[in-house]
């Protein structure tokens, strides 16, 4: 049962002064009350220590009511709590009561004269409950009243966080009638608030028991005779040390063989740049030899942007022949490249462009540089790829009005030079190859 020291601190100073001197008040024809009880004369030779324990019952009131009530804030879930800690030290047949002190306390508003005398009342309510609940001798019980002083709800009022916190320690600096005037501020909103925070906390009674418990000395058995010291045997003759066998010479260091395994992927892919110009497409790589491989990728779309209008049909491959910096076939790599294609050109212009005669597709090369990652922990076959390419283009194309059905309007050579590859590709790992190299090495003794 915790006791909150702002509130009790005088009250357990009172309590606690007289729980280790009022044994000796206890009356001898009340020595067998409860528990209480001598030690013999023989018991009081054999103490050495005894176990002291202080427990406390702090129970609550109501304002200007002296009635024990066990429904009030939670009186009767600590007086429940203390009667079991009771009963449980009661069970022990060496347990002794010390002392019982009983300090109560009322809250400031209110005469001096009722406060005093509602103080008093509140002490002898709880002592007729320890007396009436415990069957303890009323002799044995101590009390002690006070009353709180205005100063000392002031300093309960400052330390919170309350918004009237200063409007109200300027009432109690001023004295007088306090009460009054702190029951007129806000219709007394403010009172019932003070009421219930810090008044309720000071009109309390406390109950301090101390207890203790004997330990005796048990008599020091008599020593055991001690046995008798047999002889030392005869040292053992020490065995003769036999010199250390010379070391064999060490072998000559052999050598093995160790396989080293490069892993290379074979993956498929598309290239998702393109998606956008409705251009589905796939790819595959190969990897036929270390740091070496092959990639082949199909671009195919027959569809019109919404229109006949607004169109990018297209026909065509590009294969690449990669060289890899890594033996993994992941990182930096470069590659040149061939590129095919038919072409059916519009974008909302005057003019359509086909390649002539829809038979002379354009037929190019160049150079790539891309970078290949595995950034899924989760899906590791999964990849991504980045490729940016230069090349050349001949093109050889008609030029056609941009209607339905237009007719011919011409046509035209040219030789495109820029770049002719940008990708951001997504790869799947279909396997992984290995290639073996063998590697000398020496082996460790």
């Amino acid at each position: 049962m915790s006791l909150k020291p702002k509130h009790i601190l005088t009250a357990f100073l009172f309590a606690s002064c007289t729980a280790f001197f009022s044994y000796a008040q206890v009356p001898e024809g009340d020595a067998d009350s409860v528990f209480v009880r001598r030690s013999t004369s023989a018991e009081a030779e054999r103490i050495v220590i005894r176990d002291v324990k202080i427990d406390s019952l702090q129970v609550y009131f109501q304002a200007g009511k002296s009635v024990l009530d066990a429904a009030y804030r939670d009186n009767g879930a600590r007086m429940n709590e203390f009667a079991e800690w009771f009963h449980n030290l009661a069970a022990q047949d060496s347990s002794e009561i010390y002392s019982v002190g009983i300090s109560a306390s009322a809250s400031p508003e209110g005469s001096p004269e009722i406060n005093s005398r509602l103080v008093r009342e509140r002490a002898e309510s709880v002592r007729k409950y320890m007396v009436s609940t415990f069957d303890l001798a009323p002799e044995l019980i101590d009390i002690n009243v006070r009353v709180a002083s205005w100063d000392e709800l002031a300093s309960l009022v400052e330390d919170s966080d309350k918004p009237y916190k200063f409007r109200v320690l300027s009432e109690i600096e001023k004295g007088g009638d306090v009460a009054g005037r702190l029951r007129a501020m806000e219709r007394g909103a403010i009172w019932r608030d003070i009421n219930d925070s810090f008044l309720s906390t000071q009109r309390f009674t406390v109950v301090l028991m101390t207890t203790s418990t004997p330990i005796y000395l048990e008599p020091e058995p008599e020593p055991e005779p001690e046995p008798e010291i047999e002889p030392e045997p005869e040292p053992e003759p020490e065995p003769e040390i036999e010199p250390e066998p010379e070391p064999e010479p060490e072998p000559e260091p052999e050598y093995e063989t160790v396989i080293v395994r490069y892993v290379r992927d074979n993956v498929v892919k598309t290239n998702t740049l393109v998606y956008p110009l409705l251009i589905p497409n796939v790819g595959i790589e190969i990897a036929p030899a270390r740091q070496f491989s092959v990639s082949f990728i199909l671009y195919y779309t027959a569809l019109n942007w919404f229109s006949q209008t607004s169109k990018f049909r297209v026909f065509g491959f590009q294969t690449e022949a990669r060289y890899w910096f890594k033996p993994e076939m992941e990182g930096l790599f470069v590659a040149p490249h061939a590129t095919f294609g038919y072409y059916n050109i519009a974008v909302n212009g005057d003019y359509r462009y086909q390649d002539h005669n829809r038979s002379t597709p354009t037929f190019g090369g160049g150079v790539n540089v891309g970078y290949r990652m595995y950034p899924f922990k989760m899906a590791p076959r999964l990849g991504l790829e980045f490729t940016l390419g230069a090349g050349v283009l001949p093109l050889h194309y008609d030029i056609y009005y941009n209607v339905p059905n237009g007719r011919l309007a011409g046509e035209d050579s040219k030789t495109y030079i820029g770049p002719d590859m940008a990708s951001v590709t997504i790869t799947y790992s279909l396997g992984r190859s290995k290639e073996r190299v063998k590697e000398l090495r020496r082996v460790k003794q």
